[in-house]
């Protein structure tokens, strides 16, 4: 039973890994154009 809770455990945090990278992507995509908008108006 603990191995089977340990590895439910460990494809959450799988799971949760790539929904959090995927979102950190688009949100630094995102911030290297509003930066590049930011510089082109300087």
């Amino acid at each position: 039973m603990k191995w089977q809770n340990i590895n439910i455990y460990r494809e959450f945090d799988l799971k949760i890994y790539n929904i959090n990278s995927t979102f950190y992507f688009h949100i630094s995509k995102r911030l290297k154009k509003s930066f590049n908008t930011e510089e082109t108006k300087l």
